[in-house]
């Protein structure tokens, strides 16, 4: 996926207030899914919240 494929209506969503950070990374996955952005919605989640893990730990 590319920058350029992720700004569209669908795919985002101003109102948007996890009330933990745990939760954005879902949050922009079930919008990537949403707007017909992803095929795998599985994979992407997990890479999604392995990212996350990465930065929770410094890395």
């Amino acid at each position: 996926m590319r920058i350029t494929d992720i700004p569209d209506v669908r795919s985002i969503s101003p109102d948007s207030a996890p009330k933990r950070r745990s939760e954005a990374p879902d949050q922009a996955v079930e919008l990537m899914e949403r707007s017909g952005k992803i095929d795998d919605v599985e994979a992407y989640r997990i890479q999604a919240n392995s990212e996350r893990g990465a930065q929770d730990a410094g890395i």
